[in-house]
């Protein structure tokens, strides 16, 4: 099952409806001397299980943590089709509007090592991009985002969507991403998701 991928940006709340984009940000400082830490707030999709966010997911792999990457990601401007078809087309967006509406993510490698559902294969290197990152020395933070290579465990159990030509997203920060250690899977430490089931093998039988 696909679901359109959130576009999350800096900008005013007004160009983001324009652009059409199902998810919004707004930048906060924790501490207006500081200049070096930008807080995120974004809306993303809840599932309100384990259960749910499966069914929900595209792609659903174990794996192992290659690499990360900072990344600039820029609005994607679809001027196809005119008048209530497609209202971007109407929409005139320049070169400093797109730069304003600019997000950092970080974009992790992950080596997988099973499929549990979802078009992919053992052995592949996927990415998937998680709000947030560094850039020009300006660290972004969303508070509900625990980055891939942060998870404290030897895989991790990752529920997707898949956007195409490679990329992914997690299906929400926090119902998407667990850790995984000898065929058992858990939730982040800190965070509360609910769940009926606690081993991969659950995993398998309920997504068959």
């Amino acid at each position: 099952m696909h679901t359109p991928r959130a576009l999350i940006t800096l900008s005013a709340a007004s160009a983001v409806a324009l652009l059409g984009a199902s998810c919004a940000s707004q930048p906060s400082s924790e501490d207006p001397a500081s200049e070096s830490v930008v807080h995120l707030s974004a809306d993303y999709p809840e599932y309100g299980s384990t259960e749910a966010a499966l069914e929900a997911a595209d792609v659903v792999v174990v794996g192992t943590v290659e690499s990360s990457r900072d990344l600039i990601e820029y609005p994607e401007i679809n001027d196809s089709g005119a008048g209530l078809e497609n209202p971007q087309s109407e929409v005139e967006v320049s070169n400093e509007d797109l730069e304003a509406m600019a997000v950092v993510t970080t974009v992790t490698t992950i080596r997988v090592s099973e499929v549990i559902s979802g078009d992919a294969e053992v052995g592949d290197s996927v990415e998937v991009s998680q709000l947030g990152g560094t850039s020009e020395g300006v660290t972004y933070i969303e508070d509900s985002t625990t980055f891939i290579e942060e998870v404290d465990s030897p895989e991790v159990l990752l529920l997707l969507n898949d956007f195409g030509e490679g990329r992914y997203d997690l299906v929400n920060p926090i119902e998407g991403i667990y850790g995984v250690s000898d065929g058992e899977f858990e939730s982040l430490p800190g965070v509360d998701v609910d769940s009926e089931m606690s081993s991969l093998e659950e995993v398998r039988e309920f997504t068959e």
